[in-house]
């Protein structure tokens, strides 16, 4: 058995720490005999132990650039331990520009983008053509996020931009964001990639839905079972053609385990959009979520059409069916992948 020291205010786990369902069985079994340090949140008295592997999964969007420089400060003698998720990369998860940053850089495909503090600096970037989305940096799920169509909507994303930037920028690193919109849809459908990426493994990847240009689960309604299947077997596809670039989008930000938002344009072309140490599994007794499969747990569509056909699903999709809604297996995976990449891994940094 492992031992897990929690550190950060908030308890859920009989561990101790908020771990997602399955996450403690698996880390248990793969770390075996091993001392882990879990955080959401960083500690530097915690950091002074002298265990074997430090776990982070941090709420970067409310950890502020002047904590986290505090921080870096304190603690830059720890950076040479064996890290899930190193925090002082942390800057790189949720700020898309700082991803877009790097991945632009080393040649992984990301849309377009320019952060500007005033409309004209906005004005000298675009070009004129419709749709983009203005955004604060840091928010995920759409959260802060205007699409753009018209010259109306502009005005009006530009004017609740700049209330969400004096009133919502908390976090990392907060700034104001135009991003080219990446257009695709299948049967009318706008849909997206999330990749689960885990040392040098692709665990599993999924494919989201939507009327809107935001194609996120909870958007699933009924009528799109079969695009929804058709989605799933590009992303399928995609996960196992592309895996060294997807590793690659991972790791190049200082990174390891790591959930990894893609879109594919009408031509097939990707583009990477972000990356979320704290994708969403679930967790047990929690929240009122739908076993077996935690999340998704809702739309309620959803969850009776995957259900309905586990028989037929399992076949023609099974690392969406078999890696992300067993959770066991996710985890199991996603575990095993981690710990022989961090025996592996030779540590340069100091």
């Amino acid at each position: 058995m492992i031992t897990v020291v929690q550190s950060g205010p908030r308890v859920v786990s009989d561990l101790g720490v908020r771990l997602r369902v399955f996450e403690a069985e698996m880390l248990s079994k793969h770390f075996d005999g091993a001392t882990v340090m879990f955080f959401e949140e960083f500690d530097s008295e915690a950091m002074k132990a002298n265990a074997d592997y430090y776990y982070w999964r941090p709420n970067s969007e409310k950890t502020t650039a002047s904590e986290l420089e505090g921080w870096k400060k304190k603690a830059h003698r720890y950076w040479n331990k064996k890290h899930i998720n190193n925090p002082k990369n942390w800057h790189n998860m949720h700020c898309k520009d700082e991803a877009f940053k790097v991945w632009k850089s080393i040649g992984v495909p990301c849309p377009d983008y320019c952060i500007f503090n005033s409309r004209g600096d906005f004005h000298s970037w675009w070009d004129g053509e419709y749709p983009i989305l203005l955004r604060l940096n840091n928010h995920s799920g759409g959260e802060c996020t205007y699409f753009v169509d018209s010259s109306a909507s502009l005005d009006t994303g530009l004017s609740k931009l700049d209330y969400d930037f004096k009133h919502k920028n908390i976090g990392l690193g907060s700034k104001k964001m135009a991003v080219k919109f990446i257009d695709n849809d299948i049967d009318g459908h706008k849909w997206s990639f999330r990749i689960i990426v885990a040392g040098n493994m692709v665990v599993t990847g999924y494919a989201r839905l939507s009327d809107d240009w935001c194609a996120i689960t909870k958007f699933f309604k009924k009528g799109m079972e079969d695009t929804f299947v058709r989605a799933n077997e590009a992303c399928e596809d995609f996960c196992n053609d592309w895996t060294e670039l997807i590793v690659k989008a991972v790791h190049s930000l200082g990174l390891n385990f790591q959930g990894v938002d893609v879109i594919l344009d009408k031509q097939g072309n990707p583009y990477f959009i972000e990356v979320q140490s704290a994708f969403s599994v679930g967790y047990a007794n929690d929240r009122g979520w739908n076993p077996p499969f935690y999340n998704p747990s809702q739309p309620e569509e959803l969850v009776k059409f995957l259900k309905l056909n586990k028989e037929s699903l399992e076949k023609i999709i099974p690392m969406y069916y078999n890696n992300w809604l067993d959770k066991e297996r996710l985890f199991d995976l996603s575990f095993e992948s981690l710990r022989r990449y961090l025996d592996e891994e030779k540590i340069t940094n100091s």
